[in-house]
């Protein structure tokens, strides 16, 4: 992730990854189910993206292939 990125998203990360809770009225914490991926997570949101959404959480692609159900990502609220 860029320093041009993590300014956009405005969530302190350590390695990539959030270390704080999301203002709530801008973002939600969605958990994994089982058969889920960051498209299937994206298209329950409206307006949002699988890129958004491993932009905002610092995923790295084998991030994105190695998701876990329970596992706790950030989506924002459009």
């Amino acid at each position: 992730m860029t320093t041009e990125q993590k300014i956009k998203t405005n969530i302190p990360t350590i390695h990539n990854k959030p270390v704080v809770k999301p203002d709530k009225n801008k973002y939600v914490i969605y958990k994994i189910k089982s058969g889920d991926n960051l498209w299937t997570v994206a298209k329950k949101f409206d307006g949002i993206s699988a890129n958004d959404i491993q932009k905002i959480n610092g995923f790295s692609d084998e991030d994105v292939r190695d998701l876990k159900i329970g596992q706790e990502i950030i989506v924002k609220k459009k």
